[in-house]
């Protein structure tokens, strides 16, 4: 195995990854907060933050497949492979937890903060 020589344009091309790696995780950022604050917004209008234990396994999957999307280079078999394994884990845990809370009150947890915050819970 030869060592390649420290040039200004490997330097480069490092950086240049470095910065497209991190931009796609600050677009998954980006997504999951617009997307919790949608659920906060929703559970203040709701008075049931239970719904927000509902959101975790979506959460990967949206995180999932914005990485597929915005990574072309790669095994393409493999790619699809994660995104449809996260896909089936995520979707079953969400519909799981929907369907354990679906028409029940608020979670104790969350309804004893409510009571112990008052007005401030939001």
């Amino acid at each position: 195995m030869t060592k390649k020589a420290v040039t200004p344009a490997l330097i480069s091309e490092f950086y240049g990854k470095m910065n497209d790696f991190l931009e796609i995780y600050l677009q998954a950022a980006l997504l999951i907060v617009v997307a919790i604050t949608a659920l906060w917004l929703l559970s203040l209008r709701l008075k049931n933050a239970s719904i927000a234990d509902v959101f975790w396994g979506s959460g990967f999957v949206m995180c999932c497949w914005l990485y597929f999307l915005q990574t072309p280079d790669g095994a393409p078999l493999r790619k699809w492979l994660i995104c449809a394994l996260v896909t089936i884990w995520g979707l079953r845990l969400s519909i799981y937890i929907f369907s354990r809370n679906a028409g029940k009150p608020e979670d104790y947890r969350y309804a004893k903060w409510r009571e112990e915050n008052g007005n401030n819970w939001w």
